[in-house]
């Protein structure tokens, strides 16, 4: 498993790895499209140790070790399906990173699919820049980062708190009960992410915005508001409308890092 310390940054760039190895799952009962999938993991920059499953129930015995950084899922092994495996696993508390491989792309596969939260679907034959791109994601999606949220709402503060806690990526979230407060917060500790109440008593969500970004030009910025006619054609600060759901958080996230959007979003 990847450790959380010991950060290495590769050349060429912004993704930042850890020392160790990730351990991936297979489970593909193709033997070219598994040397495929080996040979991809084998040319990437950081290290894999890979087992290989070629049936339905290894795959799920194996899943339910909740033992694997990320697992690459053909959707049909031989007389058994993938999908129901990991199903059963997740119903048994599996936590890992799924990628559904499959020479099907019919609607049917990825509706199911995204239901049983798996990250993303790699077409057959599986390319090395899809694979390389599914790793690319793992690591930056799974990596620790930091969020305000800026809302004079308690309750709105709670709920927006527990969709970050729903989301695939891992925020840890800092909050303040107003503009003030916040600035005052993000000067103390900046973070990477500020997500702000449009319409707050005092100091509101623009005025916030604007001085968080004074103090800090780089800082990615959210404003968040039931009502946002206005600020449409205003580039400055993404958007997110309320109530927001833990997939429109997610692509907010995908946006915000820089990563495209996965087939299964």
């Amino acid at each position: 498993m990847t450790p959380d310390e010991q950060a290495v940054p590769t050349e060429a760039s912004d993704i930042v790895f850890v020392d160790g190895s990730w351990s991936i799952l297979i489970a593909e009962d193709n033997p070219g499209c598994r040397a495929r999938l080996e040979a991809a993991l084998a040319d990437y920059s950081y290290p894999t140790e890979v087992r290989i499953v070629a049936r339905g129930e290894d795959l799920l015995r194996e899943l339910a070790t909740n033992a694997y950084d990320l697992a690459f899922v053909d959707i049909a092994l031989g007389t058994s399906s993938g999908l129901d495996a990991v199903r059963a696993a997740r119903e048994q508390g599996m936590g890992t990173f799924v990628v559904v491989v499959s020479g099907s792309r019919t609607a049917l596969d990825r509706s199911e699919a995204r239901a049983l939260g798996a990250y993303d679907f790699i077409g057959k034959p599986v390319s090395t820049l899809d694979v390389h791109r599914a790793l690319d994601a793992f690591q930056k999606v799974r990596a620790r980062s930091t969020a305000l949220l800026i809302d004079d709402s308690g309750t709105a503060r709670r709920l927006m708190k527990r969709i970050f806690d729903r989301s695939i990526f891992r925020v840890d979230v800092v909050e303040a009960a107003d503009g003030v407060e916040g600035i005052e917060l993000f000067a103390r500790a900046p973070t990477d992410f500020v997500f702000i109440d449009l319409h707050m008593g005092g100091l509101d969500g623009l005025a916030t915005a604007r001085i968080i970004r004074a103090v800090n030009p780089d800082t990615k910025i959210v404003i968040v508001s039931a009502a946002l006619s206005g600020l449409a054609e205003d580039s400055r600060f993404a958007t997110l409308k309320k109530p927001f759901y833990a997939r429109q958080l997610d692509a907010m996230l995908h946006d915000l890092k820089g990563l495209p959007h996965p087939a299964l979003m």
